[in-house]
């Protein structure tokens, strides 16, 4: 029971996690789109490397597939992969590296 409890706590918690803050598009091709973060806060446990702070000022960079069920907005408006470009600020919803939404402030 425990351990069904605690699965289920972990995969809530990744569904409330996909939803990353805003990025910078750094590369888009045909099927994917690479988004870096910046100063990307770090998580609020303690290192296993026996620091008492977490780390701090780091930066992040995924590349999520684009499918054709993704669906993408940029100023709030439907649009299509090559709607976008580089150096665009855009919110990624995810599961895993698929995009399940990109939408472009």
């Amino acid at each position: 029971m425990k351990n069904i409890v605690s699965t289920l706590c972990l995969l809530l918690l990744s569904a409330a996690l996909a939803i990353a803050a805003p990025g910078t598009i750094t590369k888009v091709t045909s099927n994917s789109v690479t988004v870096h973060w910046s100063k990307v806060p770090a998580a609020p446990a303690v290192s296993h490397h026996g620091m008492a702070e977490p780390y701090l000022g780091t930066s992040r960079e995924s590349t999520f597939t684009v499918a054709p069920t993704t669906v993408i907005t940029v100023h709030g408006k439907k649009a299509s992969l090559g709607s976008l470009q580089k150096g665009m600020t855009v919110k990624v919803a995810h599961h895993g590296l698929m995009a399940d939404r990109l939408d472009v402030p």
